[in-house]
C-alpha cells in the first residue's frame, strides 16, 4: 500500500513539473530590453555573475627585492660592446610569380548546383518530420499581458499626426497578424500623439509561456525522427561529399 503511496505521489509531481510553463518576461522601457527566464520560482537566466575576489596585495620585501633585481638587469643591459659591426643580410633575388592556369568554370559550377540540390534535399528531409512538431509547439505558446505605452511626437503638428497614423496601422495590423499564430492576452494598450513632446516613447512589456511538457515532447518527437531518417540524410551528405571529391579531381 505505502508503495502505491509513493509511486503516486512521483506521478503527480511529474506532472505538475510537465505542466508547469517556461515563462519568458520581455520588457523595452526607456530604451533598455531587458528579460527574464523563469520555471516555477526559479530565475533560469540571466545568471547571476559571480563576485570576483580582490587580487592579494604583494608584501613589500618581495617588492624590493624585485625592483633590485630589475635595476641591476637594466643597467647591465645598457653597457654594449664598442666593436660592433651591423652586418646587412644578403640580398635574395626576387623570383617572379608563375602565373597559374585559371580552373575551369563549369566543374566549379556544376560540383556547386550539386551541392545545392543535396542542400535541399537535406532540408526537404527534416521538414518531412520537423513540420507537424513545430506546428504543435507554435500553438503551445502564450503570449500574455501585452502592455503598449507610446508616446508618439514629431518635429510639428503635421508630422506627429502622420507618425501616430503610421504607429497605429502597423501595430493593429501587425497584432492581428501575430494573433492568428499565437494566442494572445492584451493587458493595456495605449498610443497617445503628444504635439508638445520632442522624442518618441515605445515602452512595452510581453510574457511568453510554454508547458515543459510541450517543449519535451517535441524535442524528442524531433529527435526520433532524425534517428528515423539519419541513413536518408547520410546519403544525401555522400553525394554532396562525392561532387566535392570530383571537383578535386578535375582541378
Amino acid at each position: 500500500m505505502t508503495g502505491l503511496i509513493v509511486t503516486g505521489i512521483i506521478l503527480l509531481i511529474i506532472i505538475f513539473l510537465l505542466v508547469s510553463s517556461v515563462r519568458a518576461e520581455l520588457s523595452f522601457l526607456d530604451g533598455k530590453f531587458e528579460y527574464k527566464v523563469k520555471y516555477l520560482f526559479f530565475t533560469i537566466l540571466p545568471r547571476k555573475e559571480k563576485k570576483e575576489k580582490p587580487p592579494k596585495k604583494k608584501s613589500k620585501k618581495k617588492g624590493s627585492e624585485f625592483s633590485e633585481e630589475a635595476a641591476d638587469t637594466t643597467e647591465n643591459d645598457d653597457i654594449k660592446p664598442e666593436n660592433t659591426t651591423e652586418e646587412t643580410p644578403p640580398q635574395v633575388p626576387e623570383k617572379k610569380k608563375s602565373k597559374k592556369k585559371k580552373s575551369k568554370d563549369k566543374p566549379e559550377k556544376e560540383n556547386k548546383l550539386e551541392v545545392l540540390k543535396c542542400r535541399i534535399e537535406q532540408a526537404k528531409i527534416l521538414w518531412g518530420f520537423c513540420a507537424k512538431p513545430l506546428g504543435k509547439l507554435f500553438k503551445g505558446i502564450f503570449l500574455d499581458n501585452l502592455v503598449v505605452d507610446f508616446k508618439i511626437c514629431g518635429e510639428d503638428a503635421c508630422e506627429a499626426a502622420v507618425n501616430y497614423g503610421k504607429i497605429n496601422a502597423f501595430f493593429y495590423n501587425g497584432l492581428s497578424v501575430v494573433r492568428l499564430l499565437f494566442p494572445v492576452t492584451v493587458k493595456t494598450v495605449d498610443i497617445v500623439c503628444d504635439f508638445d513632446g520632442k522624442k518618441s516613447v515605445y515602452d512595452c512589456s510581453l510574457s511568453v509561456k510554454l508547458r515543459l511538457g510541450t517543449l519535451l515532447g517535441v524535442l524528442l518527437v524531433i529527435a526520433w525522427g532524425f534517428l528515423v531518417h539519419l541513413n536518408e540524410l547520410g546519403k544525401a551528405g555522400q553525394a554532396e561529399a562525392d561532387s566535392d571529391r570530383k571537383l578535386s579531381e578535375n582541378t
